[in-house]
């Protein structure tokens, strides 16, 4: 009788930004992939040249993850050069993935191409190294969809130079300016690339943000 031909269980890789509010939701992600759907997961981790958090260390060590989940790290960064003691954290970690991302196409290969990879808003230039590799992009928003549906519209927002008081996406309630999220347009080209992607995981239900959704999902 011949034997059953082996199945191979389908691979995905992530690449969350660094900072542990961006890894977490990434790896719950992946472990879940990994323990209810029968995936494996190769995890990058972005890394500069100083030593890891502690709890960082803690959350991606092997006797705390799933079997078919592998972290591997992306070679360590220095952008010293880039930044001062007055640059943003949010400017650093976009510095920090800038560099990191230059790795991406290389471990990648070295990886066999994964079937897919999966993104946070940080890592969107991670889509064009997977382009040339043709490998499909998802991105994981972990906010609302409302925050989604923001970022959608923030090409016209940017062009229009929009400073009212308020600002009104269409199909969401109106935003007061000192609710925005902090360094909003900064972000920008990182929510635009997000049209890019080929979906758009979202980390919210109906009940919800049933007006909103519906709107992130007509985008």
């Amino acid at each position: 009788m011949a034997r059953a031909q082996e199945v191979t269980k389908p691979h995905i890789a992530f690449l969350p930004s660094p900072g542990i509010g961006h890894l977490v939701p990434l790896l719950e992600f992946a472990k879940h992939l990994v323990i209810h759907h029968n995936v494996h997961v190769s995890f990058l981790v972005m890394n500069t040249q100083k030593e890891a958090p502690v709890v960082q260390q803690q959350l991606l060590h092997p006797s705390t993850l799933p079997a078919d989940l592998h972290v591997i790290d992306l070679p360590p960064v220095n952008i010293s050069s880039c930044v001062d003691s007055e640059t943003s954290v949010v400017t650093q970690l976009m510095y920090i993935c800038q560099e990191s991302i230059k790795h991406l196409g290389a471990t990648l290969t070295e990886l066999n191409l994964p079937k897919a990879l999966i993104i946070d808003i940080f890592t969107t230039d991670a889509f064009f190294v997977c382009k040339e590799l043709g490998i499909p992009v998802y991105s994981f928003f972990t906010s609302t969809t409302e925050l989604l549906a923001l970022s959608f519209y923030l090409p016209k927002l940017d062009k229009e130079c929009v400073e009212l008081p308020e600002l009104q996406v269409p199909g969401c309630k109106s935003i007061d300016r000192d609710d925005h999220p902090a360094n909003l347009l900064k972000m920008k080209d990182d929510m635009i690339k997000l049209t890019m992607v080929t979906g758009i995981f979202v980390n919210t239900w109906d009940d919800l943000e049933s007006k909103s959704c519906g709107l992130a999902a007509l985008k």
